[in-house]
């Protein structure tokens, strides 16, 4: 009789085992933990890029020569009373990377340097004790990606300087 209940229970397997089998789901997986968020940064707003504006007026003397922001190279002839005795000022600004060469032939050579990121300005003079022959040429020598202007002027009383 030991064979019956082992008959029952081969039975029993079989009709489980061979039910259709259903998916089987696994458990929703766990919510991702948050993660704190890195602490918010102050940035410093950005600064405005530099501009290269009108060029500036000198307080003293006669304005002679006036060039807003351009590029590129000039030559300009001044007016007659640039040879006159006096102070002649010559005031360049730049702005790009590069230099600016500035000439009043046999008289003043500078290089103004330039960057991109700020205006370069410069003021030269030279003084004159007699008129000069001939007329006065400036000429001005852009290098790189430079824009500049420039303002020229004469005064023919210039103030002393006191010596010091």
């Amino acid at each position: 009789m030991h064979a019956r209940p082992r008959a029952l229970a081969a039975a029993a397997f079989l009709a489980v085992a061979a039910l259709p089998l259903t998916a089987c789901s696994s458990p929703a997986p766990a919510p991702a933990k948050a993660v704190p968020a890195a602490p918010a940064r102050h940035l410093a707003p950005p600064r405005p890029a530099p501009v290269l504006g009108a060029a500036p007026h000198l307080g003293e003397g006669q304005e002679l020569l006036r060039v807003d922001a351009t590029s590129g190279g000039r030559v300009y002839e001044l007016p007659a009373a640039a040879d006159g005795p006096g102070a002649l000022a010559v005031a360049p600004a730049c702005l790009g990377d590069g230099t600016l060469e500035v000439v009043l032939p046999h008289e003043m050579e500078f290089t103004l340097h330039c960057t991109a990121g700020e205006v370069a300005k410069q003021l030269n003079q030279i003084s004159r004790d007699r008129r000069r022959k001939g007329p006065t040429t400036i000429a001005l020598t852009p290098s790189g990606d430079v824009r500049w202007n420039l303002t020229v002027a004469h005064d023919p009383h210039p103030r002393a300087t006191p010596a010091g």
